[in-house]
């Protein structure tokens, strides 16, 4: 299964640049088109210079033959555009703040779009193939999610490592097992895979994941993001959000 519809959201930080190129290598490796649009609060002015990067938006995909539109703005517009793709990219808040993108965007689209979201670091430079996948799995609903939303990029990668992380002494009992369930899965669905078992109980577990992403040289981390609560409503689990907070890679999540 190739992705049909990927959506970029733009902006006019370097970071975009970046973005864009990211979108542009999964675009072209799915033959998917790809559509860009620029976030905006509701009631905001359309600027002179959104002319100027539909037009470098337009150009850039002729360039690489990819089937290519430009949206124009707005959230509601964003938000509609999300529910009819296969997969958003999207940009990480910029920490120094120099860039265009609200705060919480990122975690905002993962929960109202339904769609797995790419979020990519705001610094930094990205080998765009997604070739070398890391999964982080929990054997939660949020990670199980993330996993199979993940699975047209999982399908066309050339490593995929998964990492079932055990944060709980009281979780070891039967992890491995477990563990043999979900990358026999992944093995029977042509995914070229391996299954790794890491404890972590006694380290942070989102800076673990970033180090074994950095050791295994992942481009693409895979993961879940909300959790329910008692009584009932989505928040974003700890380590996701420390994950947006540091990231040193683009991450997919889901909800």
């Amino acid at each position: 299964m190739n992705l049909a519809d990927i959506l970029v959201v733009m902006d006019r930080s370097p970071a975009a640049d970046v973005r864009f190129e990211l979108a542009l290598a999964y675009a072209s490796r799915h033959g998917a088109r790809l559509n860009g649009i620029i976030y905006a609060e509701p009631g905001a002015a359309y600027l002179s210079w959104q002319d100027e990067l539909a037009a470098q938006f337009i150009e850039r995909c002729e360039e690489m033959d990819i089937d290519a539109r430009w949206c124009g703005q707005g959230m509601d517009r964003l938000t509609h555009l999300a529910h009819a793709s296969d997969l958003i990219v999207v940009g990480q808040t910029d920490a120094r703040g120099s860039g265009t993108l609200p705060a919480d965007l990122p975690e905002r689209l993962v929960l109202i779009s339904g769609r797995p979201v790419v979020t990519v670091p705001y610094t930094g430079r990205f080998i765009p193939r997604c070739e070398r996948i890391l999964v982080a799995w929990s054997g939660g609903r949020e990670s199980g999610r993330a996993l199979h939303d993940a699975m047209p990029l999982l399908r066309k990668a050339q490593k995929v490592h998964l990492v079932n992380m055990v944060t709980e002494k009281a979780a070891i009992d039967g992890a491995e097992e477990r563990l043999e369930e979900i990358v026999g899965h992944l093995v029977r669905s042509g995914i070229r895979v391996k299954g790794e078992m890491v404890l972590s109980i006694d380290f942070p577990p989102g800076d673990m994941l970033l180090n074994r992403a950095c050791e295994e040289r992942s481009d693409l981390l895979v993961m879940g993001a909300y959790n329910k609560t008692g009584n009932g409503k989505a928040v974003l689990g700890p380590v996701a959000r420390h994950i947006l907070k540091q990231m040193t890679l683009p991450v997919l999540m889901s909800h």
